[in-house]
């Protein structure tokens, strides 16, 4: 079972460690992922498995099947699998290194896959970053999302509660 220590471990290496290293891993794709391998990604994330999640960037990485405009994609994979194996190399023996007892293979899979979905969070977070300052005038990007008829109106002076003073009207 992991230890609230090992836990505590992890989320200062996601903050101070792996959230740079996410960033950096980002800035050196030459565009974007497109939101389907995002998603994708997202979603092996959360798999109960360390072995589903390398399962699926081996998939990924192997696959022929590449738009032209795409290929870039597969490169991503293959960094991504060595960027995983640094990952579990060089923080894993961080995350164990108070715990008394051996570590089992359950824990050690299981803290393998929560230090890599740690790094994979911040990795997509920057990536929606970089996708929102590659097209700022995409509609999905906007804060605001109300129809155009509903946009807040200013009040005018009859409907304000207040006088520009501060006192109450009446």
């Amino acid at each position: 079972m992991i230890s609230q220590q090992e836990l505590l471990q992890i989320r200062l290496l996601s903050d101070y460690t792996l959230y740079p290293s996410a960033v950096a891993f980002m800035n050196e794709l030459e565009k974007p992922l497109p939101a389907n391998q995002a998603n994708g990604l997202l979603n092996v994330s959360f798999a109960d498995s360390y072995d589903q999640l390398e399962e699926y960037v081996r998939d990924q990485q192997f696959r022929s099947t590449w738009p032209e405009g795409e290929k870039y994609i597969q490169q991503f994979y293959e960094d991504l699998e060595y960027k995983l194996e640094d990952i579990e190399r060089d923080f894993l023996p961080v995350v164990t290194q108070s715990r008394p007892e051996e570590l089992s293979e359950k824990d050690y899979e299981e803290i393998k896959m929560l230090l890599a979905r740690e790094f994979l969070q911040h990795m997509l977070a920057e990536n929606a970053y970089r996708e929102a300052k590659r097209n700022p005038g995409r509609p999905d990007q906007h804060r605001d999302r109300r129809a155009p008829n509903t946009q807040a109106r200013p009040r005018d002076e009859r409907q304000q509660p207040f006088n520009t003073k501060g006192e109450q009207r009446r």
